[in-house]
């Protein structure tokens, strides 16, 4: 949306973890997997009398149809085999449990080079309607798209009258130049891009433009029928008017969401933007054929391309001919006819009904004014350039701030805190830092800053976002995308947005939804529970208990859109599953025995939770499933280094074995080290990082069938071990911390990681140690409380080094923490609070010692038997 100067929008965003309760599980629907395959290649395409060789998808122009059911896992190989670096981006799709495959190149991943293939691999989840897929990469977007048509789940309808047929109308552009060189020449003048030389329907410019009278899309119809057309802007940057000829059509879907109907004869649509409609065909074939037409809406100061492009609506009749047919024109508005764009935008309201809610939150957490606009940044030395003078460059920002493209992927620099340094900042301002009156006078100085800063979000976070226009170089319409994510429109009006008045306006019962909002399913099965009279608790906002005085009856834990319930009564959990299934589209799968890639084997000893499958997928996919076994993951006293003059080795390659790992030490405590040790390396991995990796997977090999045993009985009593390896870290002489809880079992809660700090003792690396075990101890009190186990005991954490126990108890060793920073004293206030007690145990008895350094075979395995890491077979089946 972007078509006047003020926007209220409120923005869903749901990234986080689950916790799991492995009696009884309950899942949404699930699909089918579709397998796609993308040879990115040249081809010679001819419009316009222009043949050139463009970048296409297996050599079509536009590219191919996807088509998935929602519910559906769609898997999509990209082969390239061209000399641009390449991306794929699914816009709008809603990406649960895999922002890797959203596809924007130095923001989700880094590009695929030439020679190379890169999968993508997601779950189609609350959404039916039509998006597309295009190139993130550049301009090569210009010729690199296609339409993703999501249908309902098998035996659901739409929620209006079924089509006689669905019809993908996209409107691209077309450059006689070649995109990447137009793009290229305005960031480097720093002037606006020279404009397309003409607008196209699925391709084709149609009948208006010169050397084009067979290059026209024909849309053939039959008379007393329902057409679904399924419009998609794919233009580069131009919002477009379209209409057809003595034809009405009525609205239904907006970016894969219902909307309430409303018919109009012309409709306006942004780039990004699909929407739609049904066209319902005269009773009698009419005498007459119907031109579609196209063309752009724009308020600002820049160039476009001020064209129209045609398409035909022809009746199909078997007898008469169409020479001597008029040919009828439809009228479009006024090319700046902002007031007929706000109308429109305002008939979009979701269908919020009982089925199609409309979940806006009540509660927003956050807030952000971000002004939007065009700015100047200096002409670089010794350069002419084509800004509002020719030593300066037009550059859009918000918030004063123009986004300067990294060459690390954000995401990527997100999930590996070492890559962040120096990649991104997460300074990015919520508010103007100096404001003005900005749709007035406009200010003297225009310059803006460039940085590569971000706003990053908590799990579970509702955001209301303030988009304000600004006239500093000229009022224009912005369009918004929001990747992987929704928003509700809850308001838009023209000027300067009022923080007092214009709030109490808001739609907050039917607001449009647009492109994807992962909250949706969790805001409508928050409501639910709540009738229910589940409390949320307090500690883990994915995490529901419905209590009755001191006892626990059922616990319901969320992950995306999987259920996981367990309870004391088996009654319960069965009415619990049988509403469930009644209000909400779901599938009962019985007791639980695999989830998210884990195994769980449950029996009267207790629950056994394992990866045994998981762990050979990857072996068989680093080619490994033949190697020799070793007892341990690490050879005792490795020590491992960024720096030498060891050979480089494929950086994807290792990042991957990496991330599978990874994942691996979910059910794995005895990998947790030795994993999160190679993690360090991914931005400088060389064939001494890949040995001890493939090391790794050699004992993986010979552990495979080991996991986590939880036995029955025994009292939940919370205690932990914590453990440093001072100054491990050869590179920066950074220690290592490394902690694990228990409730009187197996470890359910474990973590080894370099610290933040070089610490000047052993003492301090073991008391930062001690500090971290403390906050995850304090958070997993809070969470045995609201489970209705509140301990009542100070949690006991054993730590192997007197000097840290007594400066948690005594402030009087100043002379040895008096650098210590002073995060780290709330240690002193937990422990008298009497929430933790540090408690010393010998190095022998330090079962975290598994969790910070590489250990000899035999206290190895020593340690990994007592944190209740085995094997449920016997010992020659393991």
């Amino acid at each position: 949306m972007g078509t006047s100067p003020e926007i209220i929008m409120i923005l869903f965003v749901a990234v986080g973890c689950f916790m799991a309760y492995p009696e009884a599980v309950s899942s949404k629907h699930t699909g089918i997997t579709r397998h796609y395959t993308f040879n990115i290649k040249l081809k010679n395409i001819t419009r316009l009398c222009h043949t050139k060789s463009i970048v296409t998808v297996n050599g079509k122009f536009p590219g191919p149809r996807v088509i998935i059911r929602e519910g559906d896992r769609l898997v999509v190989k990209v082969v390239n085999h061209v000399p641009n670096n390449i991306s794929i981006h699914w816009h709008g799709v809603r990406q649960l449990r895999s922002g890797w495959a959203d596809g924007p190149s130095y923001i989700m991943q880094c590009p695929i080079q030439t020679g190379h293939s890169y999968v993508y691999n997601f779950t189609i989840t609350g959404q039916r309607g039509t998006l597309f897929w295009h190139a993130h990469i550049s301009w090569l977007r210009a010729t690199v798209y296609g339409p993703l048509i999501i249908l309902p789940r098998r035996n659901e309808s739409y929620p209006f009258v079924k089509p006689y047929k669905e019809v993908p109308i996209l409107f691209g552009e077309w450059f006689n130049a070649d995109p990447e060189a137009v793009i290229n020449q305005s960031l480097q003048t720093g002037g606006g891009p020279n404009v397309s030389d003409a607008y196209t329907f699925n391709g084709l410019p149609g009948p208006l433009y010169n050397c084009s009278a067979k290059d026209i899309y024909k849309l053939k119809v039959k008379p007393g029928k329902t057409y679904l057309l399924r419009l998609i802007n794919a233009a580069l940057n131009d919002e477009l008017f379209f209409s057809i000829a003595d034809h009405s059509l009525t609205v239904v879907e907006a970016d894969a969401v219902y909307v309430k109907p409303f018919e109009i004869n012309v409709l306006m649509i942004t780039p990004g933007q699909t929407t739609n409609v049904l066209l319902k065909t005269k009773p009698k074939a009419p005498n007459a054929t119907f031109l579609m037409l196209a063309r752009p809406y724009a308020t600002g100061m820049g160039t476009f391309d001020n064209t129209t492009v045609a398409g035909i609506l022809e009746y199909e009749t078997p007898s008469s001919s169409l020479k001597n047919r008029p040919l009828l024109k439809p009228g479009l508005p006024a090319i700046n006819a902002t007031n007929f764009v706000a109308n429109f935008t305002s008939k979009f309201r979701s269908l919020a009904t009982a089925k199609f809610p409309a979940n806006v939150p009540q509660i927003v957490d956050k807030k952000f004014f971000f002004t939007v606009g065009l700015g100047t940044k200096p002409c670089p030395k010794n350069q002419t350039c084509q800004g509002p003078t020719n030593t300066t460059k037009f550059a859009a920002s918000m918030n004063n701030i123009s986004f300067a493209l990294p060459r690390t992927a954000l995401l990527q620099s997100h999930f590996f805190s070492q890559y962040s340094k120096g990649v991104y900042t997460t300074d990015f301002p919520a508010f103007p830092l100096i404001p003005f009156n900005y749709t007035g006078t406009p200010p003297n100085n225009t310059v803006v800053n460039n940085g590569t800063k971000l706003v990053v979000i908590p799990f579970n976070t509702s955001v209301e976002v303030v988009l304000q226009d600004t006239s500093i170089l000229g009022a224009e319409s912005h369009p918004l995308h929001l990747h992987g994510y929704n928003f509700y429109v809850v308001g838009q009006g023209f000027g300067n947005f009022d923080p007092e008045n214009d709030p109490p306006k808001f739609n907050l019962v039917d607001p449009v939804e647009r492109n994807t909002a992962p909250r949706a399913w969790y805001d409508r099965i928050d409501a639910y529970l709540f009738r229910l009279n589940f409390e949320k608790s307090l500690s883990e906002p994915t995490l529901f208990i419905k209590k009755s005085k001191d006892e626990t009856l059922l616990i319901v834990s969320i992950y995306v859109d999987d259920l996981l319930v367990t309870g004391s009564r088996v009654d319960l959990i069965q009415e619990f599953k049988k509403n469930m299934q009644n209000m909400f589209d779901m599938t009962d799968l019985g007791i639980m025995t695999y989830f998210l890639g884990m195994e769980v084997d449950q029996s009267d000893q207790g629950i056994f939770i394992s990866q045994h499958a998981f762990a050979l997928k990857i072996l068989t996919k680093f080619h490994m499933e033949n190697c020799k076994p070793v007892s341990t993951p690490l050879v005792m006293g490795q020590k491992l280094s960024s720096y030498g003059d060891e050979e480089k080795v494929d950086e994807r390659e290792y990042r991957s074995l990496i991330g599978c790992l990874l994942y691996l030490t979910a059910t794995r405590p005895d990998l947790m080290h030795s994993v999160s040790l190679l993690s360090r390396f991914m931005h400088s991995c060389n064939t001494s990082h890949l040995k001890a990796a493939k090391r790794i997977l050699r004992y993986v090999k010979g552990s495979l069938k080991f996991g986590v045993m939880f036995k029955t009985g025994g009292q939940l009593k919370l205690s932990g071990y914590s453990d440093s390896d001072w100054g491990g870290s050869i590179d920066d002489m950074r220690s290592t911390s490394g902690y694990l809880f228990s409730l009187g079992s197996g470890a359910f809660c474990w973590s080894s990681k370099k610290q933040q700090t070089v610490a000047q003792s052993t003492a301090e690396a073991e008391y930062i140690a001690a500090a971290g075990a403390v906050s995850q101890a304090i958070w997993l009190r809070k969470l045995l409380c609201d489970l209705n186990e509140e301990q009542f005991e100070p949690t006991e954490i054993m730590v192997d080094n007197q000097s840290a126990i007594a400066i948690s108890k005594n402030a009087v060793f100043h002379g040895k923490t008096k650098h210590f920073k002073l995060k780290f004293y709330f240690v002193r206030e937990a422990v008298q609070s009497k929430d933790v007690s540090l408690a010393y145990c010998s190095s022998q008895d330090q079962l975290a010692d598994i969790l910070t350094k590489p250990l000899g075979a035999m206290r190895f395995e020593i340690l990994r038997e007592l944190v209740g890491v085995c094997c449920l077979q016997s010992k020659e089946e393991c």
